[in-house]
């Protein structure tokens, strides 16, 4: 389907593409519509002469698959914080727009038209007419600047902008080229929207692993004792219970920030207990946050110019504990952040990760990401005069060169585009916690790995956090262990448990091994995505031996059932239907349709295919 783009007299542009199209769209400056003395025009450009001199270039091109659209700046000696190639175009013809978060937990989701708040998405973002046509609006480059569309309701409809923040930095040619903007349509919004993110990126990724991490039960008080005693019971469970790695995660430090000095929990220090973890059969893991030192800690104390300043000359401090809580049982009441354009704080950091792969790591979990991914408009850096992005790319390719392309690599709290290419996972949701309702419940989880499916095992692995089966110290109810476990199996991502394995019941522990990700069966896809939404939700992936494990997971507070016909996932209209799960399958029946019925937080799992006699696979990853 042909996308085009005309221009008008007064440099306003239309892009239109099938039912859908984007109108009055015209460029801004730091969010205000730029002024324009003379406007010049072909057929496929228009160049805008601002008030002061400065000019604006658009170039329209034709690709295989949409148009392309190519922004540059002339004049300009300092670059605008932001620039809009469009802003205030209404959007006209689509029923559901598709915003992308940024990062870890930010609402990745369809959203219905006409908007009734502002959204954004980064890098990529789509609109869905009720037919089903997408149009998705990318851009692959992921190494200068932070792309964003937003859209919220406005005179006449939903008014949309695509906005590149450049943050003001210097410009010694007096020209910037924008990252391209790549503008395509497609008949179906996951076919369109996979289609739009291998554009963007798409990442050779290593195996997944199967990981033990210390935070989701032991937490900050995890010690070497834990270490030895958890090694010890998962020896003792058949296949090490399917557990490949074993990760210290946050509290071994003195302070957060000496991230080589380990505290008294910690006798004989991280060399020593990496060691153990390697005697016991597993790859030794652990957590690091790179950006961040407690305002006790050795690093702030001794060198306070490593630190990120604002315009003032006030330390960042994005977490203050001045009351009863404290962090992690540090005494730190002022978090600050490392400015990595420092030579001597980038030094450091090399230090920090070539010293933990001299000692044996090679699985590293790196957190609170976000912090140095400071708008260099608003801080005060040892080095200006690159945007934020480039800054954090530059510490990212220092820490991948120090622990090795065999070192597993997972971001959290981190934004999805600077860390393409570099981590092979990433946490897309907060933290997870045994309670259902209670803060750290699972109803974020459940929306961004739906949401994020179509990066998984394209950009990154997609982390939903841990799996929690445990049978004790858990108020999730049983129904609940067994939907949310299903869920992240079914996902296909990096997955990572803190349970003490060897203290769970049997059957907690067959749940564990069911949903294992190490198969090599393709990433589930979400059926009727980009459609109107459903009351529950549904994720189907194909085995290894071509049949299809379906499941239906009810986040709700209240009973749901529908009917699912076989012929609106693909294939054939009728097909062998099973229920399974870790127990086994039911007898099969062939069927033209699922019938669903589930209460509050329950699920199904149904295997689809196959011949009567064929047994089922040893787990949800085939």
């Amino acid at each position: 389907m042909p996308i085009t783009c005309v221009f008008a007299a007064d440099g306003f542009f239309t892009l239109t593409a099938g039912a859908m199209s984007l109108t009055c769209g015209y460029p801004a400056i730091d969010g205000v519509a730029i002024r324009a003395v003379a406007i010049e025009l072909t057929d496929d450009s228009v160049c805008w002469t601002c008030t002061d001199g400065n000019r604006l270039e658009l170039r329209v091109f034709s690709s295989a698959d949409g148009i392309e659209l190519r922004v540059r700046l002339r004049g300009w000696t300092t670059a605008p914080r932001h620039v809009s190639i469009f802003q205030d175009a209404l959007i006209q013809g689509a029923a559901r727009g598709f915003r992308l978060a940024h990062g870890m937990g930010g609402g990745s989701r369809w959203c219905e038209l006409p908007a009734q708040k502002a959204e954004e998405s980064s890098l990529l973002g789509a609109f869905a007419s009720a037919s089903g046509e997408t149009l998705s609006l990318h851009t692959p480059d992921i190494e200068r600047f932070a792309s964003r569309l937003h859209w919220q309701g406005g005179q006449g409809g939903t008014r949309v902008a695509w906005t590149v923040s450049t943050e003001c930095i210097p410009l010694p040619t007096a020209m910037l080229d924008l990252p391209v903007l790549h503008v395509r349509v497609a008949t179906d919004a996951w076919g369109g929207l996979t289609s739009a993110v291998a554009a963007v990126a798409n990442v050779t990724l290593p195996k997944r692993r199967t990981v033990w991490c210390s935070w989701y039960y032991f937490y900050h008080h995890f010690t070497r004792a834990d270490l030895d005693a958890v090694l010890a019971g998962l020896q003792a469970l058949p296949d090490r219970g399917g557990i490949t790695t074993v990760q210290i995660d946050a509290g071994y430090s003195t302070s957060v920030g000496d991230w080589l000095e380990p505290n008294e929990a910690w006798p004989g220090g991280l060399q020593a207990a990496f060691a153990a973890i390697i005697r016991a059969g597993f790859e030794p893991g652990i957590w690091v946050g790179p950006y961040m030192a407690g305002c006790r800690s050795r690093l702030a104390t001794e060198h306070p110019d490593w630190l990120l300043r604002d315009r003032q000359g006030a330390l960042l401090a994005p977490m203050q504990f001045y009351g009863e809580h404290r962090l992690w049982r540090y005494r730190d009441e002022d978090y600050h952040v490392v400015d990595t354009s420092h030579p001597e704080a980038f030094a450091y950091l090399q230090r920090v990760f070539t010293t933990l792969a001299a000692w044996g790591v090679t699985y590293i979990k790196t957190d609170f990401l976000y912090w140095g991914l400071q708008d260099s408009a608003t801080v005060c850096r040892a080095r200006p005069g690159q945007t934020s992005v480039t800054y954090m790319r530059d510490l990212l390719h220092v820490i991948r060169a120090a622990v090795g392309p065999q070192t597993y690599w997972l971001g959290c709290i981190a934004p999805y585009g600077p860390t393409l290419g570099l981590v092979d996972a990433t946490r897309i949701a907060g933290d997870v916690g045994p309670s259902w309702n209670a803060d750290f419940g699972p109803r974020q989880m459940l929306e961004e790995t739906s949401g994020t499916q179509i990066v998984n095992e394209r950009w990154f692995h997609n982390d939903p956090d841990a799996v929690l089966v445990r049978d004790f110290h858990n108020g999730l109810t049983a129904g609940e262990v067994r939907s949310l476990a299903l869920w992240q199996g079914m996902m296909a991502g990096n997955l990572c448990t803190s349970d003490p394995l060897h203290r769970c019941s049997p059957d907690r522990v067959s749940l564990w091994r069911f949903i294992d990700s190490r198969g090599s069966a393709a990433p589930a896809m979400i059926p009727g995505f980009g459609g109107r939404p459903r009351p529950y939700l549904l994720a189907m992936r194909v085995l290894t031996d071509g049949r299809r494990a379906l499941l239906a997971l009810n986040p709700s507070e209240h009973t749901v059932s529908d009917r699912i016909l076989i012929s609106d996932l693909g294939r054939e209209s009728t097909s062998l239907i099973r229920e399974w799960g870790p127990e086994g399958v039911s007898a099969s029946a062939s069927c033209d349709c699922v019938h669903l019925y589930l209460e509050p937080h329950a699920s199904a799992l149904w295997l689809i295919g196959g011949a009567v006699e064929t047994p089922a696979p040893l787990t949800l990853s085939g």
